[in-house]
């Protein structure tokens, strides 16, 4: 037992200055935090498992990314192009009412700032890797050639090394990256504006709490005031979606508000930097809050232009964990 444990201890230290590097590249593989830790969790089960066959230690980085994309390959075989209803849709129409929640495997997930990776050249590069506009691209390419491209670009491996990684040749290597390096240049020219977003000036940081306190308060004439002429409002896994603030007002009255639902907003830092709050739900004459999603808001010059709220449950208290804060019956968290 007691060499058990030093041997797993082991395992654990040589892992631990690889899992937030590891924990990204699975993110952007799958397009999903969630999916992400889940397969992440797989993968190193796998690694230790198969650690005793492992011959040359001074590889075990190359050998965990070859363990992690193939771990990420095998989950993505049943999974769809994940994207976000902006960009899978037209808007709807006021009175086509909201929809239901339907297929959560379609879209994307926000990955948390603290999380970033911390194995890149600088720390723009690991946000950028990170952010929404990234990974929203990164789903335009086939699983194989996004590993491929990942393993290369981002990680930073040698073509023989990456070949070895995926089991292909050097030669395919070579052809699905110059494949996949036109397709992702193509798609980020959809993605772009769900990229970084920039430091917010003071104007933009009042807005964000007017529109936060609206938020808390239910109050739908507030919210929709700060919203920009052609703002969207999403709430994945719902797919439909609205542009404008009519369109977004019928929205917030006859559903996310409907009959005295409230909210409280917890700030959290998502990879890319838009702001960010996980939304707790309560029901009409409840303070029985629960985690529902995570919601972040693009805004310019005073004006909200997007909201995107990520419904989820376990995502939102994956947030609130690595905030630090926990869900407290009846009090703020």
């Amino acid at each position: 037992m007691r060499t058990q444990a030093a041997a797993t201890r082991t395992f654990e230290s040589l892992v631990e200055p690889h899992r937030r590097g590891l924990l990204a590249h699975c993110y952007r593989m799958m397009g999903s935090w969630t999916d992400a830790e889940d397969v992440l969790q797989d993968a190193l089960l796998k690694a230790w498992q198969g650690m005793a066959g492992l011959q040359d230690t001074s590889a075990f980085r190359a050998w965990l990314y070859q363990v992690a994309t193939n771990a990420c390959l095998s989950a993505l075989r049943a999974n769809k192009v994940r994207s976000v209803p902006q960009l899978a849709s037209a808007p709807v129409k006021p009175g086509d009412g909201v929809g239901a929640w339907s297929e959560p495997d379609r879209w994307v997930e926000p990955f948390p700032d603290a999380e970033a990776p911390d194995d890149l050249s600088s720390a723009v590069e690991a946000r950028e890797s990170v952010a929404l506009g990234f990974i929203l691209a990164l789903q335009h390419l086939p699983p194989r050639q996004r590993a491929i491209l990942l393993l290369s670009e981002v990680v930073g491996y040698r073509a023989a090394e990456v070949a070895e990684m995926v089991g292909v040749s050097v030669t395919a290597v070579n052809s699905a990256l110059a494949r996949a390096r036109v397709a992702l240049e193509r798609a980020r020219g959809e993605t772009t504006d769900w990229g970084l977003a920039p430091e917010l000036g003071a104007e933009d940081r009042r807005a964000l709490e007017r529109y936060r306190r609206a938020w808390e308060a239910g109050d739908v004439s507030a919210l929709v005031a700060l919203l920009s002429r052609e703002a969207t409002f999403s709430m994945p896994p719902v797919s439909n979606w609205f542009r404008g603030p009519r369109s977004a007002r019928v929205a917030m009255e006859g559903h996310v508000f409907e009959g005295g639902r409230h909210f409280k907003t917890v700030p959290v830092a998502v990879a890319g930097g838009v702001p960010a709050f996980v939304l707790l739900k309560a029901e009409s004459g409840s303070e029985d809050y629960q985690p529902l999603g995570v919601q972040l808001v693009w805004i310019r010059r005073g004006k909200v232009r997007r909201v995107t709220s990520f419904l989820g449950p376990k995502m939102a208290e994956r947030f609130l964990k690595l905030a630090g804060r926990r869900v407290s019956r009846g009090r703020r968290v």
